[in-house]
């Protein structure tokens, strides 16, 4: 039974890894032309979207265990609560240490520090609700819904 719980949060992981590679070539080549790979890294990227989707898949089993009535809308609204406060981080994150890695790859592109502090939120905020969209779209295929 866990088992299932458990390949949903794989899955959704992965899927929400696939949108965060997405969206970082559509902004590093079509929008901004502005690589942020020495801040966040493919691999940071796989690790946190596979580890929130399976997290939240062991929140699902936990309520299902415990509120089976009210499990979908608790997890629901702790899941978007938490994609949401998650934001914070991104608005209070430091990023003058990268500052110097980014411009050094942007050689061919002026950019104001600035503006590469205003850009940042910019690129990553968008991809604090991947995990959740991923998870939630492919939860029908998993579990039905007991609302």
């Amino acid at each position: 039974m866990f088992k299932k719980y458990l390949l949903h949060g794989i899955l959704g992981g992965i899927g929400a890894f696939i949108a965060c590679v997405v969206w970082t070539h559509l902004y590093t080549t079509k929008f901004y032309l502005i690589d942020f790979s020495p801040v966040i890294s493919t691999n940071h990227m796989l690790a946190t979207c596979i580890f929130v989707c399976v997290l939240a898949s062991i929140g699902l089993f936990a309520l299902d265990k415990f509120l089976p009535k009210f499990s979908a809308l608790l997890i629901g609204i702790v899941f978007s609560l938490i994609s949401i406060a998650s934001l914070g981080g991104v608005a209070t994150y430091d990023l003058t240490q990268f500052i110097e890695p980014i411009l050094a790859i942007e050689s061919n592109f002026v950019l104001e520090e600035t503006e590469l502090l205003t850009l940042f939120p910019i690129y990553s905020m968008p991809m604090h609700f991947f995990p959740a969209l991923a998870w939630f779209a492919l939860k029908p295929l998993f579990f039905k819904s007991n609302l």
